[in-house]
């Protein structure tokens, strides 16, 4: 299946505002730049939660991954802090027969023993908040900070507790991981927000019926999706 595009968090958020027509104004005032950005992480979130309703996914929304670890754990952090996750024997796209293996969901990992040392593990990541919040040098960064790389406009996560040095160097150190937007809710996320700014403004009429319609193309897209799922041919 082809991987969607993911677009840069600052992108996506400024196209998001353009049609509102206060671009130009969020840019000046910090508090109109936060409530913009509270719908944005909304309508992001309800268009990121929507395709998981049916319990089927998005390719690119979920992961699958070939894992032999050595030491018989899988680290927590490399599963991207995951939820909905599912561990198999054998690779679940390529036949009926995979069955599901026990596993623990506590920090120290999921335990792969020896009479298992290679398990396929499907997971889903968590819907993530974003921030406009500037990464600097020099600074102590916990697990779980979300900073904007200002120079490139995308967002980061921190997996890794560090005080920063440069970003080029952190990030090949796998101490962030890139938090873009699918291309698919691109599109949602600018409608979405404008209904949703309209609506708070005055315009409940408006506002709603075209909060209704975004959600109402996005679930058509999910649809779609899961229909070309099921046909995708299997052993």
């Amino acid at each position: 299946m082809a991987v969607r595009e993911h677009i840069a968090f600052n992108t996506a958020f400024e196209d998001a505002v353009r049609p509102t027509g206060h671009l130009a104004a969020m840019n000046a005032i910090a508090d109109l730049k936060a409530q913009f950005l509270a719908q944005f992480n909304r309508s992001y979130k309800i268009g990121y939660e929507l395709p998981f309703a049916s319990n089927v996914f998005w390719e690119d929304a979920r992961t699958w991954a070939e894992i032999t670890p050595s030491s018989g754990l899988i680290s927590w952090d490399v599963l991207g802090d995951a939820r909905n996750l599912e561990i198999y024997t054998l690779d679940p796209r390529e036949t009926r027969m995979a069955k599901s293996v026990t596993f623990f969901t506590d920090k120290t990992g999921i335990l792969v023993n020896d009479e298992l040392p290679t398990v396929w593990v499907s997971w889903t990541p968590r819907i993530y908040k974003f921030s406009t919040t500037a990464w600097v040098t020099a600074t102590a960064y916990v697990v779980g900070d979300v900073r904007m790389v200002s120079s490139t406009g995308e967002c980061y996560r921190c997996i890794v507790a560090h005080t920063s040095g440069t970003f080029a160097t952190d990030l090949a150190a796998a101490k962030w991981v890139l938090m873009p937007v699918l291309e698919v809710l691109h599109e949602f996320t600018i409608r979405h927000l404008h209904a949703s700014w309209l609506r708070e403004n005055g315009q409940v009429q408006t506002g709603v019926s075209l909060q209704n319609a975004a959600l109402a193309e996005l679930l058509e897209i999910h649809r779609a999706e899961l229909r070309r799922n099921r046909e995708t041919p299997k052993p």
